[in-house]
């Protein structure tokens, strides 16, 4: 019956996580992803890889940021020697801050997702555009978003290793 009640180490369940890592990895399998199976033009279908691509970075350093924040125990409601233990290590808000970088990442790296999706799904053939022109915009935007993505990990990533 006590062992139901016993408190745990509640910062055990927090995962470390490499934010360069998850976005090579996700890069990685953003490039193996197949392309769609479907009989349009070749800017149509440029458009759809590079959205899907966009969309699973994007999905999955959210998931991944996201498991960090919710592995997190909630300060209020933290044990006092647990607390004292966190501010042996660092300061409650120091901690409180860091947690709140992370999560504003996730908002960032979503508005970023979705500027770049507008911005591809926007491009289209016209009179004094070709389609290979518009498919090399399409990439273009693609490594784009790739540098600002990038960019901004480098920025957040002192956040992910002072957690």
């Amino acid at each position: 019956m006590r062992e139901k009640n016993r408190i745990y180490n509640p910062f055990r369940a927090i995962p470390i996580v490499d934010p360069k890592e998850v976005l090579d990895s996700a890069i990685k399998k953003a490039l193996s992803l197949s392309p769609p199976k479907v009989r349009k033009n070749g800017l149509t279908r440029a458009k759809i890889v590079i959205l899907n691509r966009i969309q699973y970075i994007c999905d999955r350093l959210v998931s991944k940021f996201s498991s960090i924040i919710n592995a997190t125990p909630n300060l209020n409601r933290l044990d006092k020697f647990y607390l004292s233990i966190l501010n042996v290590y660092s300061d409650v808000n120091v901690f409180k801050r860091l947690l709140g970088r992370i999560s504003g990442s996730i908002r960032v790296i979503k508005k970023l997702s979705d500027e770049y999706r507008k911005a591809i799904r926007s491009i289209s053939p016209s009179s004094y555009i070709d389609e290979k022109v518009a498919i090399r915009q399409v990439h273009r935007l693609w490594r784009q978003y790739l540098a600002r993505v990038s960019s901004f990990i480098d920025k957040i990533e002192d956040a992910f290793k002072n957690l």
